[in-house]
Order: structure tokens, then C-alpha cells, then sequence
């Protein structure tokens, strides 16, 4: 923490609200009272950035707006524009490299793009700029349309993964009605609460069931 005393200027206190959900906004000033007075007032501006519009920010040369812009109300359709809008501001800031990456690091933890959105600020890249400022703002690009696009298909393979999974879950709960009448709400939500490698061996083991008590008891054995 600094000592503001050593730098011999004032400080002018404000807190920030960084909440995108509504939020009750901090009461200033902030006072303590005993019996004997009161011992501390502490006065502060409040900032509370979920109601403060991004866009006007996105084209500041203040790289702690920019980043703070990603806190701020985000237009969700023009979402692949104001991302542009972001690393062309950051790209003509003159801080360090690192500086700039970290910038974008905390836009992209809370602006992510999807896997088409991503390929869509690609394409917007190569059309709205001229060669040697294209060339700055892809290297701040380029690590981040790499990461939404590994989110995008992560996100896909899991997608892909539990549609799977409910598509088997469905068909070993139809044939297990098809073979035992109605299930219990215990059985059928001992099922559904199968991964999909113990469906799968459920579909191969009913099979065998002669009565719903096999398949009680081959839930007791593989649901734990």
C-alpha cells in the first residue's frame, strides 16, 4: 500500500463497482460513532460501472478505460464492433507490449467471444485497417481469437458430449419401460444421474434383466 503523505499530493477517494447485476450502491460517507463522538467519516465518490455505457470508453486512449469497459453495459449484437473498436484503441497506446497484453487479458475475461465471433473480428480485422496498423493490433488479436476459437470448440465437444449422453440416457430409460412397465422416480433419477460410460454398460446389462429388482441392484452396485 502507498503512504500518500510521501508523495506530498492529495488523495481523492472513489469506489469503483465493477457488479454487472444491479446492485445496492455504497452509502458515502461512511461513519463510525461511539458514545463519546464520532471517530471516523470517510467521504468517497462512487463509480458504478454496470450503469456507465462501454462504447464511448472502447475509443479512449486510457488503457485502464479500456479494460474497465469490459465491466460496463456491452451492446450484446454489436459485440464483434466494440471488440474492433478495443484493440485498435489499445494497439495506438504507447505502453509496453506486456502492458497492452495484459489489457487485453482482462477485456477477454469478461468480453469473450464465441467461436464465430471470434472468426467474424478476424475477418473485420483485414477489411477496416491499412497494412502497418493491422500489423500492431494483430499481435494483441492473435492470442485472443485463438483463445475464444479453443473456447468455442471445448464448448462445442462438451455440448456434443451431454447431447450424447441424454440421447443414450433416453433410450436405455425406453427400453427399460418397454421391458418393466414404469419405473420408479428413485430408478429413473438413478439413471439420469449415470455418466455416459455406465450408460453405456447399463444398455448392454439389461439385457440380462429378468425383473426390475436386476436393475435395482445393478444400480446399487455401479451408482456409487
Amino acid at each position: 500500500m502507498l503512504d500518500w503523505r510521501g508523495f506530498g499530493l492529495p488523495v481523492y477517494p472513489v469506489a469503483v463497482l465493477s457488479h454487472r447485476e444491479p446492485v445496492r450502491i455504497a452509502r458515502s460517507p461512511v461513519c463510525v460513532d461511539f458514545p463519546n463522538g464520532r471517530v471516523l467519516m470517510f467521504r468517497f465518490d462512487v463509480i458504478h460501472l454496470g450503469g456507465m455505457d462501454a462504447e464511448p470508453c472502447l475509443k479512449t486512449a486510457n488503457p485502464a478505460a479500456l479494460a474497465l469497459a469490459s465491466r460496463m453495459r456491452f451492446d450484446a449484437t454489436r459485440r464483434v464492433r466494440l471488440t474492433s473498436d478495443f484493440f485498435i484503441s489499445l494497439a495506438e497506446i504507447p505502453i509496453s507490449h506486456p502492458d497492452q497484453q495484459l489489457v487485453a487479458g482482462f477485456f477477454s475475461a469478461y468480453q469473450p467471444l464465441s467461436h464465430a465471433e471470434a472468426l467474424q473480428l478476424e475477418q473485420e480485422m483485414s477489411k477496416v485497417m491499412p497494412d502497418m496498423a493491422r500489423e500492431k493490433v494483430i499481435k494483441l488479436t492473435n492470442p485472443f481469437i485463438e483463445l475464444s476459437i479453443h473456447r468455442g470448440r471445448k464448448q462445442g465437444r462438451r455440448e456434443g458430449i451431454l447431447k450424447g449422453q441424454q440421447r443414450e440416457t433416453d433410450l436405455v430409460l425406453r427400453q427399460l419401460k418397454r421391458r418393466f412397465g414404469l419405473l420408479t422416480a428413485f430408478q429413473e433419477k438413478a439413471v439420469r444421474g449415470l455418466n455416459l460410460r455406465r450408460i453405456e454398460a447399463l444398455g448392454e446389462a439389461l439385457l440380462e434383466f429378468t425383473s426390475d429388482a436386476d436393475l435395482d441392484r445393478w444400480l446399487h452396485a455401479h451408482s456409487k
